[in-house]
């Protein structure tokens, strides 16, 4: 994908993602499956320089990270990928294993192959670069974050590339080949006029169902999935894996509003009989976000659920309450909640607004609200409202409420459906969480607030 923002990541994340000493700079991720391991590679770069390394780790069950020998990926001065090296991603073909991998130089982007004998040791191919935008159907800088799928019923390989078509409109590039070196380049498999970009495309399958999910910094559309000025990764519903694609009523499923950027490029991978999104965070230091659920409604719309083996984070219940209640006001529940999971069952009627607030010593806040008069769900920093996203039928039942709380990010989930990832300012350890309610009385039953597994870096 096109770099924006230079980011730090540290062990202190989520998903316990480990990053060497050295501080690295992290962004885009991709995953490859092996056996029962998941092999997670990054962009990766030491501060003040450009994209110049992939980042390595490996985990058996998405939580715990294990860093491997980075791959050395930027050429020299002069050659293809001597600049930023842009969103890849491996797979598996006769034997050995193929990473495909793009580079930004001054003439443009292009796609490049790696090969290995083991997920180590890495060899650039001597027809480098393999793929760069031509005509007819493509013009423009952007060619990157390449996705790769063998069609086992003709043993045809498809790749998917984040374009430009001939308007110079945002793309999904489509090409075809039978021997991964060699490819045919046909029409583009989507394109729109309302989108910045359409990066790191990827198509899956659901329930009989075939989708597309792409990320972009911006929609330009004013209201999109209960969110203004939505930026993160939307999908599109399609006839077949290589379409026609159409938007669907409520098309994003990873992201944010109000113009902000929190959380990006969610990709898709399968695990314990079920189909999760996986993505980064955005905002220092960047981490990679708890994996998520992909859900099916019956009319084939997506949306985001808790992934429960997250609750394998859990340690000790520092607070539990069968009932609490507060009118007009605030009820302090924990001082220094630290890593926390709070859940609870937000019971209908009462307050008009409705929620959970942590305060530092000087007074900084950051927490969520139930806006359940004008049905909407707030994340709040120093009082404000930062994003909001507008929930029918808010207000007319109990709501429940899961809240998870990592070093310095926070996530929402609202009966389970993920809202909100948004980063905190202050750090909840020296701060005091409260129940807060206005217009009325808040009334919360089954509250649980679960201290979460400290965070090692492995080695």
């Amino acid at each position: 994908m096109r770099l924006t923002v230079l980011l730090l990541a540290t062990a202190t994340s989520f998903a316990q993602v480990y990053i060497p000493p050295a501080p690295k700079l992290m962004w885009d991720t991709w995953v490859f499956q092996k056996g029962d391991e998941f092999h997670m590679f990054y962009l990766q770069n030491d501060p003040g320089k450009t994209w110049d390394s992939i980042g390595r780790a490996v985990s058996k069950d998405l939580i715990h990270w294990k860093t491997l020998p980075m791959i050395e990926s930027q050429g020299p001065p002069g050659s293809w990928d001597s600049g930023s090296t842009l969103t890849g991603i491996t797979i598996e073909n006769a034997g050995k294993y193929l990473m495909f991998y793009a580079a930004a130089p001054k003439s443009g982007q292009s796609i490049g192959l790696m090969e290995s004998p083991d997920l180590i040791t890495w060899q650039k191919h001597e027809r480098n670069p393999l793929l760069i935008s031509r005509p007819p159907h493509y013009a423009g800088a952007d060619w990157r974050d390449m996705f790769v799928r063998r069609d086992a019923s003709t043993g045809v390989w498809h790749a998917y590339i984040c374009a430009r078509n001939a308007q110079k409109h945002a793309a999904v590039a489509h090409l075809t080949s039978t021997n991964l070196l060699d490819w045919t380049y046909l029409p583009p498999l989507f394109s729109d006029p309302s989108l910045d970009d359409m990066e790191v495309p990827e198509p899956f399958s659901l329930g009989g169902r075939h989708y597309l999910v792409f990320s972009s910094v911006r929609s330009r559309m004013k209201e999109t999935s209960g969110r203004k000025d939505a930026s993160g990764t939307f999908y599109l519903v399609g006839d077949s894996e290589d379409g026609p694609y159409r938007f669907p009523a409520e098309p994003l499923l990873l992201g944010s509003g109000h113009g902000r950027f929190d959380v990006y490029v969610g990709r898709v991978l399968r695990f314990g009989g079920e189909t999760l999104l996986y993505s980064q965070t955005v905002g220092a230091p960047v981490m990679w976000a708890t994996p998520k659920v992909i859900r099916q409604n019956r009319d084939g719309s997506l949306w985001l659920g808790y992934w429960k083996r997250l609750d394998t984070l859990k340690a000790r219940a520092f607070q539990q309450a069968e009932r609490v209640s507060v009118k007009d006001g605030t009820l302090r529940l924990q001082e220094g909640a630290g890593d926390f999971m709070l859940e609870c069952e937000l019971a209908r009627g009462g307050a008009s607004r409705a929620g959970f607030v942590w305060r530092d010593a000087e007074s900084r806040s950051s927490g969520m609200m139930l806006d359940r008069a004008n049905g909407l769900a707030e994340a709040l920093e120093d009082g404000k409202v930062i994003d909001d996203i507008r929930i029918p039928g808010l207000g007319k039942r109990s709501q429940k409420i899961r809240i998870l709380v990592r070093a310095h990010r926070a996530e929402l989930y609202v009966n389970d459906r993920w809202l909100f990832n948004w980063r905190m300012r202050n750090m909840p350890r020296s701060g005091a969480l409260s129940l807060a309610a206005a217009g009325g009385q808040a009334r919360v039953s089954g509250l649980r607030i679960h201290e979460l597994e400290p965070l090692q870096s492995p080695r």
